[in-house]
């Protein structure tokens, strides 16, 4: 769940359950005491405010750790999040959740079976590891467990002749891997998968179980809003960065949330809090305030009706099934609507506006009906509006995103 809370957390996992996720992955590095703590980086610095490697800690010095979640995940949470133990996990979460403690250095996975076999959690729990010495303990004492791998450089047969039961393979491996493993009798599991397009392929290949850092989006079960959450001030399900610049934005107060740098790089995000929509007829609106421009190119806007909640950008290239139209208002004030294709853009539409001073706001309102696709600027008189008659794009998902422009989105609904 590290999209929507900060990762390795008691928080998170606090928070996980909370919302019925049927297992929780705590990483776990042995320390130089013997004890075990639940980061996921080979060093402390991303999400501590710390410095130096994981493996060099003890139990006493990881207490003095605080997780700086302010700074690094989103405003709404406090710097002073500490490092859980795993015996913190063991504590709270025994038997309220599959436990599936991942062993990330040489001596993890005894003593993760040692203390699953201390609490009679061994039954209730999963054991994975990229190392295959990490999970013969767990296999020894019967418990199960899941070999890790991001290659094809293995044998599936071996595996499951060591007693091994489960294999992790990486989203980024061909879900063709699939049918050799369940035929050796191993069950196949995928990390990470976020996007509900990326699970198909694996779920049809017969994959059984995904590791994901937003399984209620994933899984469709996370509440579809008809308006914004950015005034939490922390993310949402659903709320995942184009895999062009990986960068989810950050948030503002009141209910602002957006982007504050004017590079020259896409950035956008999905809003899957409000997909997807299920009519061919509905309404977007919302404001975005521009900051600042780095010249007249600078843009912000929305790609909507997008069929399913693949990552967009406007690179304008071959790219099979991204289909939707995304309209932008630059920062000269031209109002355009653009029909994307695979991929592949073309503007259809546009019109002249009053131009937008830095620190100025604009509100647009995208009205799609079955046959006309109309976008509104309607802070300014009379409004501006540019429509385009296309059936091609209905329903579906959509992105607010900006280019070489500052810009802080609110006020956004759907319906």
């Amino acid at each position: 769940m590290a999209n929507v809370y900060p990762e390795n957390t008691l928080e998170a996992y606090r928070g996980t359950v909370a919302l019925g996720v049927d297992v929780v992955e705590p990483d776990c590095w042995l320390t130089r005491d013997g004890g075990l703590v639940c980061l996921h980086d080979d060093t402390v610095d991303r999400t501590t405010d710390g410095s130096g490697s994981t493996d060099r800690l003890t139990v006493p010095g990881a207490s003095l750790l605080r997780v700086d979640a302010g700074s690094w995940f989103a405003a709404a949470w406090p710097d002073t999040l500490r490092v859980p133990t795993f015996t913190d996990v063991l504590d709270e979460f025994g038997g309220r959740a599959v436990l599936c403690p991942e062993a990330k250095n040489a001596g993890a996975g005894a003593a993760i079976v040692e203390r699953l076999a201390q609490y009679e959690l061994l039954d209730a729990a999963i054991v994975q590891s990229f190392m295959q010495a990490e999970l013969g303990s767990v296999v020894a004492a019967g418990g199960d467990a899941l070999m890790l791998t991001a290659t094809a450089a293995y044998d599936p047969v071996e595996l499951r002749a060591a007693g091994i039961r489960y294999l992790g393979l990486s989203a980024a491996l061909p879900p063709s891997l699939v049918p050799a493993a369940r035929a050796a009798g191993l069950e196949v599991v995928v990390w990470v998968v976020d996007r509900r397009v990326d699970a198909v392929p694996w779920l049809a290949a017969g994959a059984v179980g995904f590791f994901s850092n937003d399984p209620l989006f994933l899984s469709g079960r996370s509440p579809v809003l008809a308006s914004d959450p950015f005034g939490q001030r922390t993310y949402y399900h659903g709320h995942l960065a184009s895999s062009i610049a990986g960068d989810r934005g950050s948030f503002c107060a009141p209910n602002g949330w957006g982007y504050p740098d004017t590079s020259a790089q896409y950035k956008g995000a999905l809003q899957g809090w409000a997909g997807p929509t299920t009519t061919d007829r509905f309404d977007l609106a919302f404001t975005m305030r521009i900051d600042a421009l780095a010249g007249d190119a600078g843009w912000a806007g929305a790609f909507i009706a997008a069929a399913h909640d693949t990552s967009f950008d406007d690179a304008d290239r071959y790219q099979p099934g991204l289909g939707g139209y995304h309209v932008l208002l630059r920062g000269t004030g031209h109002l355009e609507v653009h029909v994307v294709d695979d991929g592949v853009d073309r503007l259809a539409a546009s019109t002249a506006t009053a131009p937008i001073e830095p620190g100025g706001a604009a509100t647009l309102r995208i009205a799609v009906t079955p046959t006309v696709v109309t976008a509104t600027r309607i802070d300014v008189t009379p409004p501006a509006t540019v429509t385009i008659t296309d059936a091609t794009h209905r329903g579906g998902y959509f992105h607010l995103g900006r280019r070489a422009a500052a810009v802080t989105f609110s006020d956004v609904a759907i319906g």
